[in-house]
């Protein structure tokens, strides 16, 4: 049986599966038997903190089954080694894909867990080598990961940065080569792409999708239909937690998130767009 995410007001939000694949997402489950619009992505696209997170509105001004496949704190190594996912996403109509940062995928410096990829799991050897004087053991996360590792030696931190964003590319390319289907690239975040180049302050480390720059997204534009920019408007902004649903011990989590009138403003520039790649 899947875990219920459970919020004190508001709905409950049940975990479902689909076919083969172990990856909870966020249910109801949907029906397969027709065309469908595959939304993969993380914790913004499974939208913990939202009644109707941008699949549930992109479905409805569309007409046409949206399919949540949005996983929290999810990274391209979730897409890849889950055949169902995979196998979902390459029988969909279309596809629309989320970026998800850089941080959340093991490398050849560290290892994730293979379904919570926020999830630090160990250093390699290359990575002790690159930081002796880390203790590796009080780090649980790749978000805490990578900013120990930037503040100890902004230097060094910048080999570990090179290799995530190859990685990351990589693997996008990997994952859209498997799509049958048009894909739209959905950046869904307040803030712009990173530029290209080492990072310039820790604070930056912060920002999802970490690590993730606009070179890279200008590199995955000859593989989709269109790379979306969805950053919220400042109207959309300034409703703050308005519309989502949250403990009182999550206020915090749900500020981090985007609200519902950023998610709304994301379906409705995906809409036009996908339209016309399903023509």
């Amino acid at each position: 049986m899947k875990p219920d995410i459970v919020t004190k007001r508001g709905p409950r939000i049940n975990a479902c599966s689909y076919g083969l694949s172990r990856v909870p997402f966020r249910g109801p489950r949907k029906p397969l038997g027709g065309r469908y619009v595959a939304c993969l992505g993380g914790s913004e696209t499974f939208g913990k903190y939202l009644p109707r997170p941008w699949p549930d509105l992109l479905e409805e001004r569309l007409g046409l089954t949206c399919i949540n496949l949005g996983c929290l704190n999810a990274g391209p190594d979730l897409f890849l080694r889950d055949a169902g996912v995979r196998a979902l996403a390459h029988d969909a109509a279309a596809t629309v894909i989320q970026v998800t940062g850089a941080v959340n995928q093991s490398n050849r410096f560290f290892r994730v867990h293979p379904r919570r990829n926020d999830r630090f799991l160990g250093p390699t050897d290359a990575l002790r080598l690159l930081y002796p004087e880390v203790d590796f053991t009080e780090i649980a996360f790749t978000r805490h990961l990578v900013q120990v590792l930037y503040r100890v030696c902004p230097d060094r931190f910048d080999k570990l940065r090179v290799e995530l964003q190859k990685v990351w590319l990589r693997r996008m390319k990997q994952i859209l080569a498997e799509i049958a289907g048009p894909v739209l690239v959905l950046w869904l975040a307040e803030h712009a792409p990173a530029p290209e180049g080492p990072v310039q302050a820790a604070e930056d480390l912060r920002r999802d999708p970490t690590l993730v720059t606009d070179g890279m997204l200008d590199r995955l534009r000859p593989h989709v239909a269109a790379v979306i920019d969805s950053r919220p408007s400042a109207a959309a902004l300034s409703r703050g937690v308005d519309g989502m649903v949250y403990g009182a011990l999550d206020i915090h989590a749900a500020r981090a998130m985007l609200n519902d009138a950023a998610h709304g403003e994301a379906a409705a520039r995906v809409e036009p767009i996908l339209r016309q790649a399903l023509a």
